[in-house]
């Protein structure tokens, strides 16, 4: 089995001091690092039964944990991980994602040592995530043909600490050359949104794209095209 997934949570005993929400939100910042590193990684690493690595980034350790700190569930390894948090609250998001994305790696390359899984794919995908400073962008893979059958519509999607930007873009036919795009909204980050806002996306009309939020308020988008007339 090769290790898929990565999740990244906030210690819970951080509540009282953090108020307000954020190991919530934490979690939500972390998907913009984790979505990017995961593209340089999914199925390069074999595992020997481990589909999923889960971290909990905690301030009551200086160091890596004590071995039997680690668990195993199934296929999902959970694992603590030492997290300066006071020093990530007070930074820009370009150092935040950084953080992230070195303990992250870190982590990662400590459960190699301790599950004897090769390391080089978690080194290597740490340098592509560097080589693209931590953004994570892109057009999705399906595209949506247009009523007339002349245009096709991919999502551009671009994942930032506060959300994921969602754009509508357009090509004629086959071309890759994209000729328009719009905005189509900012959706909460998680860790697998982006397949649940394309199952929605769909046109409206010749020159109308739509697609919904993936949050409990289902909050419909739209971009219009009217050059497409």
């Amino acid at each position: 089995m090769r290790l898929r997934d990565l999740a990244i949570y906030a210690d819970q005993r951080l509540v009282d001091r953090y108020p307000g929400g954020f190991v919530q939100q934490f979690h939500r910042e972390t998907c913009c690092v984790v979505e990017l590193y995961l593209s340089h990684l999914t199925r390069k690493v074999e595992t020997n039964g481990i589909a999923k690595a889960q971290l909990t980034f905690s301030e009551s350790l200086a160091d890596p944990p004590p071995i039997e700190a680690v668990i195993r569930l199934d296929k999902v390894i959970v694992a603590p991980w030492p997290f300066d948090f006071a020093a990530y609250k007070n930074a820009d998001d370009e150092t935040k994602k950084r953080a992230v994305g070195t303990a992250l790696c870190s982590a990662l390359l400590w459960l190699g040592d301790l599950f004897e899984w090769e390391k080089s794919p978690f080194e290597n995908a740490f340098a592509a995530s560097e080589n693209a400073e931590w953004i994570f962008e892109g057009y999705s893979k399906r595209s949506w043909v247009s009523p007339s059958g002349e245009f096709r519509a991919k999502i551009f999607f671009r994942f930032e600490i506060s959300g994921v930007e969602l754009f509508a873009t357009i090509f004629r036919g086959r071309s890759k050359q994209e000729i328009a795009r719009r905005p189509l909204g900012k959706a909460v980050p998680e860790m697998g949104c982006l397949s649940h806002l394309l199952q929605n996306a769909k046109w409206k009309s010749e020159t109308t794209f739509s697609a919904n939020s993936t949050d409990v308020r289902r909050k419909a988008w739209h971009a219009e095209f009217p050059e497409l007339r």
